[in-house]
């Protein structure tokens, strides 16, 4: 070939590899702590998402980028200079938020080039973790969103276009454009944040006016990059730090909510309250956050008391995360397992039953302890350490104690090093399912009950906890639109490990099976079927024994085998803003049971109005038939800030 010829070839390959590679290239995107409680776990979900297709920027390479060039808070210019300054091709943010009994993960795409909102993902799922599932749905809508951000070196004209994709949590959810971002001010076209994201508008606490200064001549990026690029992406923060965070404590959140419950009978108001829940997660480090929540309960009227002020520290935590290491120290909710409501496994957290709520999540009590957890995408290891475990408390009806039963107060238990709780995970995932195996030796949370004093006229009892020790396993799995779900355990009382005492609830084996389904794109159907068996059981009722027959209905082992199950319909509008559900469970034996309707209603992303009735029936000897004084009628309106 002629020397001139080689020079043309030789340039027509130059150029056209010049042309394919800006499309070839894997993308530069940085991801942000996603802001909400549980968002340290969920955000390493959405890692593992972008990772598919690009590489990922961590946060703390993000914020120390805008430290140096002095940015104050974040808007569009602020992102996109940043953005340039890290070769960022863009930018996701994201809020993870309790919607009744399910999750709903908003994330917000932004072009690197000019910061505005180039698209948002919306999925609501059922679970804390995502699924293998779910994160193929997530994948489904952010990747296409991802591959249409134009490289921030590129110099073309034409805008980012604008995507907003929602999702069911069934993976299978349309994905629709809504235009094209126009360059100007405010979001570029694109949809807002929402539900509870924070404004592109930053924090405006110090007054500043949206200007920001760039730290003169640090255009040298290689300092910064050098985790990112050794790894492939640097380890997040614990705890979630919504957009306009600069250190410190961070921004307070939290809600505010009332509620007001009235028995079914027209008598007095079962609870009148007020309550304001505000939370902080403060960034020391890149790899080192905290959490606080702290709750201010006022309460008009209840059931168990009348006008009170409750302050409880929910949760107050420091936590270290690197490389798939987690250590977290502090007061904690740690709630395990698969199914609804039930949980066999859930050894962990205790609950406030005394005080109504509408979501079930909020009567959770956590306890002081240690976590250190492990975690790859299909691997994860856990163990938990509790010095002082917490308990529950329960509504014991007076109609349902004995006659001349009086309960006193619980017995007091000395804190003895001997006496920590130890509980440890393995969870392994695949595409589609999961299977996790647990252990734990400790207390029973849930208390029964033991007699003080008898006399020939009175009785008295109080609350007291015993010591076990139990294993289980817990798993999903999804095929096709179907979800399955099964947990269950062995939990061996130590001081009864053979049912002596017929007073004390006997050994247990205790499982649950449960299948999922949507029903078109807005009704989801979930049925179970639990499962109670006492391998050492003796009837209470031959005994005689006024402890042993409130025992055995409170703690439900009045006969050897207790078959039940639930039933839960929940239809979501396409909005989201108007959700039903009916939900019901019952005793197969003693046909004892709970219906409970429930009817939301949500007028802003903020606020969200609540109505539904408690309906217990059956026979007063059952479980459920015993808890009929507390059936009522009951509404809550909450604001999220």
């Amino acid at each position: 070939m002629r020397p001139r010829a080689r020079l043309f070839v030789a340039t027509i390959v130059v150029v056209l590899c010049a042309l394919v590679a800006p499309a070839a290239a894997k993308k530069r995107v940085a991801l942000l702590t996603i802001d909400g409680r549980g968002g340290d776990d969920v955000t390493v979900a959405v890692e593992e998402v972008l990772s598919r297709e690009a590489t990922v920027l961590s946060d703390g390479l993000f914020r120390r980028r805008q430290e140096r060039m002095g940015i104050t808070f974040l808007n569009e210019k602020a992102y996109a200079r940043i953005s340039a300054a890290l070769l960022a091709d863009g930018v996701v943010t994201g809020t993870w938020r309790s919607a009744g009994r399910r999750f709903r993960l908003t994330l917000v795409v932004r072009s690197g080039r000019t910061g505005a909102v180039v698209g948002r993902v919306v999925e609501v799922v059922r679970e804390r973790e995502l699924s293998r599932d779910e994160k193929d749905a997530i994948a489904a809508k952010l990747l296409p969103l991802v591959r249409d951000l134009g490289l921030v070196t590129d110099d073309g004209g034409g805008d980012d276009t604008v995507g907003d994709t929602t999702g069911d949590g069934a993976g299978d959810g349309d994905t629709s454009d809504a235009g094209t971002a126009d360059g100007g001010d405010g979001d570029g076209g694109g949809a807002p944040d929402g539900d509870g994201a924070t404004a592109d508008t930053g924090d405006g606490g110090d007054g500043e006016t949206g200007t920001d200064a760039s730290a003169g001549g640090d255009t040298s990026d290689a300092d910064d990059t050098a985790d990112d690029t050794a790894g492939g992406t640097e380890s997040f923060d614990d705890e979630s730090w919504s957009d306009e965070s600069e250190g410190g404590i961070g921004p307070i959140g939290g809600k505010t909510f009332a509620y007001v419950r009235a028995p079914l009978d027209g008598d007095e108001f079962q609870q009148v309250s007020a309550s304001v829940w505000l939370n902080a997660r403060p960034r020391f480090s890149d790899t080192a956050s905290a959490s606080f929540e702290l709750a201010f309960d006022g309460i008009e009227t209840s059931v168990v008391t009348g006008q009170a002020l409750r302050i409880a520290l929910r949760e107050a935590y420091v936590s270290l995360r690197k490389r798939g290491w987690l250590l977290r120290a502090g007061q904690q909710i740690q709630p395990w397992g698969a199914s609804d409501v039930i949980n066999p496994t859930d050894f962990l957290t205790a609950r406030d039953f005394r005080f109504f709520v509408v979501d079930n999540e909020q009567s959770r009590k956590g306890a002081l302890s240690v976590l250190l957890a492990h975690a790859t995408p299909r691997f994860e290891v856990k163990l938990v350490v509790t010095p002082r475990f917490p308990a529950s408390s329960v509504l014991v009806p007076s109609a349902a104690l004995p006659a001349g039963v009086t309960i006193a107060e619980p017995a007091p238990i000395s804190a003895d090093m001997t006496d920590t709780e130890v509980a440890a995970k393995i969870k392994l995932s695949g595409r589609g399912w999961d299977i996790a195996l647990v252990g734990f030796r400790g207390w029973n949370h849930t208390p029964e009950l033991e007699l003080v004093s008898a006399t020939e006229t009175e009785l008295v009892m109080r609350h007291t906890h015993r010591r076990i020790v139990a294993g289980g396993l817990d798993g999903s799995a999804s095929i096709g639109k179907f979800v399955f779900r099964a947990e269950g355990s062995y939990i061996l009382p130590l001081d009864n490990a053979e049912g002596e005492d017929i007073s004390r609830l006997p050994p247990m084996a205790f499982a649950v099976i449960g299948v999922e389904r949507p029903l078109g794109d807005r009704v989801r159907v979930q049925a179970q079927l639990i499962g109670r068996h006492y391998p050492y059981w003796r009837d209470p009722a031959d005994e005689m024994d006024p402890v042993a027959a409130t025992n055995a209905l409170f703690l439900d082992y009045q006969d050897q085998r207790r078959p039940s199950g639930t039933l839960r319909v929940a239809y979501q509008s396409e909005e989201g803003r108007l959700e039903a559900e009916v939900f019901g469970a019952m005793n197969f034996l003693g046909s004892d049971f709970l219906v409970r309707p429930l009817l939301g209603w949500r007028p802003v992303e903020t606020v969200t109005l609540q109505v539904g009735v408690d309906v217990y029936g059956g026979p007063d000897d059952r479980p459920l038939g015993a808890l009929n004084p507390f059936s009522g009628a009951f509404g809550q309106v909450s604001y999220t800030f």
